[in-house]
């Protein structure tokens, strides 16, 4: 008897702290209740009959284009209008399945729209403008900024940019590629398009892709290092200074050559006595002035040679460096 009446307590509150769990999941699974629609009886949970008014009304507020529902794609209002059509009563009016098939068509559900879409009798003319894509497929524009590319839908090849091409109905479950042709021998690299991404919720259409290869460009070709110009200067070569110290030390080598000749013709005479006539001061004393020739003629000619020799090089180095000039 304790064992039961200590048992029955423990059993309630147990109980009552499920339910308490059970309420709160629920308020929080629950989607926004619309300011100007009427608030379900149970918010926890509404009814299908009040789910789907729930969804009208969000789509109200969507249709004024209110600042609280913010962007078109990616609408505020809109989100709510796709949380409520998921527990709303489709055929509670003709308006819903509209409203839920945008709604679906705004959050990328794409299966679920086309079998929203096919319960819907009166369609609205938004509804209308999209019912093309759920049933025919949709057009892709493909352009290339530099190179052409292939466009391969699954595994047929659509052709080479600039082109359009039909994506057929389910596009969504489509595979579509890119494969940048070969350049150069270098090929591109196959990337997938995201058709989810080039979709265009509001216009039912897919946006026109434009594709910037990423194909690596052919390795530049080294040009040789230009030489540092110098500023161009009077060149030494242009001045008459080495041809000037070249012509003086000929003249000096002339001038050497002729003390030199002049001294061997003199000394023939002084080796050449009259016979009988004996030998004088005199002649000792043209002996001297012929060795002072020859060693005055001797240092003459190397001072020549020299001076000869060096305005060559001089000349020869300046008619270098002018060469290597600008």
């Amino acid at each position: 008897m304790f064992r039961v009446a200590v048992r029955t307590p423990v059993v309630v509150a147990c109980l009552f702290l499920g339910q308490a769990h059970l309420d709160i999941a629920r308020a929080q699974d629950t989607p926004a209740l619309c300011p100007d629609g009427e608030a379900p009886a149970d918010p926890s949970a509404p009814s299908a009959l009040e789910a789907a008014e729930q969804a009208l009304c969000w789509y109200e507020r969507e249709r004024r284009q209110e600042p609280a529902c913010g962007e078109r794609e990616g609408s505020v209002c809109m989100g709510h209008v796709d949380a409520w059509c998921d527990r709303a009563a489709l055929d509670a009016d003709p308006q819903v399945p509209n409203a839920c098939f945008l709604a679906r068509v705004r959050a990328g559900r794409h299966d679920d729209a086309e079998r929203v879409l096919a319960l819907i009798d009166r369609a609205w003319p938004e509804v209308e403008s999209c019912r093309p894509a759920y049933r025919d497929g949709l057009v892709l524009g493909v352009e290339a900024t530099r190179d052409r590319v292939t466009v391969l839908v699954g595994s047929a090849e659509a052709g080479s940019t600039p082109l359009e091409t039909h994506i057929r109905h389910p596009w969504w479950r489509q595979r579509v590629e890119i494969l940048p042709q070969a350049r150069d021998g270098i090929p591109g690299q196959r990337e997938r398009v995201d058709l989810l991404r080039q979709f265009d919720p509001i216009r039912c259409s897919l946006r026109r892709l434009v594709v910037t290869p990423l194909v690596r460009d052919p390795p530049a070709r080294r040009e040789p290092r230009a030489r540092p110009t110098r500023p161009r200067t009077r060149s030494r070569s242009q001045s008459p200074g080495w041809l000037v110290l070249g012509a003086a030390g000929l003249a000096v080598g002339a001038g050497g050559g002729t003390l030199l000749i002049a001294s061997e013709v003199e000394a023939a005479e002084l080796r050449a006595p009259v016979v009988g006539t004996p030998w004088t001061a005199s002649q000792d004393a043209r002996l001297d002035r012929i060795d002072a020739f020859r060693l005055a003629g001797g240092l003459l000619i190397a001072v020549a040679a020299a001076a000869v020799t060096g305005g060559a090089i001089g000349w020869w180095l300046d008619l270098e460096e002018s060469s290597e000039g600008p």
